[in-house]
């Protein structure tokens, strides 16, 4: 699975961006702020590149901006980002929009060209989930950290840390589909003791006795 393509529109200080990250490896990005010269590459967008993802994704900003605090002041509208997710043949467009025209307010989906999305956002932010592979927290812990977002895994409790462990590695995952096969075999035990009987009562009925 990798991130492909991130398109925005009204994001922060951000107007409109379009960025290939598709085979991209370690990149360095730099930024030019045209409003204030003086002010060098601060206020040029960089970070709110990168924020753009985690806000798609997750609904907020590694730096907790969230809601209408994401839409461009200049704009005050048409907020809108677009994440392209290729994972072998799976293709995925993630869309989260913020006061826009088309989209409202909401979080959709599409699959190979075709609207996955579900009947609620809460709904369709679990399908993001299971697309990337992680929630909120495991990404914001092990693999991305924001400017001033950096991870405090020093002050996690070992119950939070355990379960960012078992998450990132997939064990979650593993018990659930355990817990599934089990459930699998012991549907197969009563399936094959039904038989048994069934076996039995028509061997030993008047109908069956030889």
């Amino acid at each position: 699975m990798q991130f492909d393509h991130l398109q925005i529109e009204n994001f922060l200080s951000i107007g409109e961006a379009e960025v290939s990250l598709a085979n991209r490896g370690l990149m360095l990005i730099q930024g030019k702020n045209l409003e204030n010269g003086g002010a060098s590459s601060n206020g040029a967008g960089k970070s709110s590149l990168v924020d753009a993802v985690f806000w798609c994704l997750y609904g907020k900003t590694a730096r907790g901006v969230g809601t209408d605090d994401v839409i461009n002041d200049a704009a005050g509208k048409e907020c809108r980002v677009i994440l392209t997710i290729k994972d072998d043949a799976d293709v995925y467009l993630v869309t989260r929009h913020r006061k826009h025209s088309k989209g409202k307010n909401r979080l959709t989906v599409e699959h190979n060209g075709t609207d996955i999305t579900l009947g609620t956002d809460k709904q369709t932010q679990e399908l993001v989930n299971k697309i990337v592979g992680s929630s909120e927290s495991v990404f914001a812990n092990s693999v991305y950290a924001g400017q001033e977002a950096m991870p405090d895994l020093p002050m996690r409790t070992d119950k939070e840390l355990k379960a960012l462990v078992e998450e990132a590695a997939g064990i979650d995952r593993l018990n659930e589909a355990y817990k599934l096969q089990r459930e699998k075999s012991q549907l197969g035990k009563t399936r094959s003791g039904i038989a048994a009987n069934r076996h039995r009562e028509a061997r030993y009925s008047p109908s069956g006795t030889a």
